[in-house]
């Protein structure tokens, strides 16, 4: 039997995790919208970060519920909250606590989304930068994707997404 309310509860059970100050409520059309989203890739073992989110939904829950209520991939938003879970288990610092609303943030800031908020939301425009996240166009270092560096090293377009993850946590953290 479909369960609504079960649906209502993951999503509020994600946004739980992201919560920063009132992001979530100021960002709710964003967050729907990223949720919406299928997470699709082009460059090798970025399916690995589709699986992570997708595992989401039996951490949430291990009811066999989720067979044909949701897509059969993660959403964009999966993805990413489950991207900021496993940048704080690289980073992950006691003295700073719980940081994966902190990297989570980060990425939709990096993506060119903080200007979406309830009040600017504009569907096309998201259209356009998660297209250009998805399909890879956007700069050689990352500007204009989830990380971006300063001096890279390699291709950020052409790396998958855990190198380009790394890449940004060395520049930026002494680990």
């Amino acid at each position: 039997m479909y369960r609504s309310d079960l649906v209502e509860e993951y999503k509020d059970w994600l946004f739980d995790i992201i919560r920063f100050d009132d992001y979530c409520d100021r960002y709710e059309r964003l967050l729907l919208y990223l949720s919406g989203r299928q997470f699709t890739w082009l460059v090798d073992h970025d399916e690995n970060r589709a699986e992570d989110g997708f595992a989401l939904r039996w951490k949430f829950s291990d009811e066999d519920f989720w067979t044909g209520r949701l897509p059969s991939r993660c959403s964009v938003l999966e993805m990413m909250i489950a991207l900021s879970m496993r940048c704080e288990d690289v980073v992950y610092d006691p003295d700073e606590g719980d940081r994966v609303a902190d990297w989570f943030w980060e990425m939709v800031c990096n993506l060119g989304l903080m200007c979406m908020d309830n009040a600017h939301f504009d569907r096309g425009y998201c259209d356009e930068v998660i297209d250009d996240f998805l399909l890879r166009r956007y700069g050689r270092d990352g500007y204009g994707g989830l990380f971006s560096t300063r001096d890279p090293r390699i291709d950020m377009r052409k790396s998958e997404i855990w190198y380009q993850m790394n890449t940004w946590i060395e520049e930026n953290f002494e680990i």
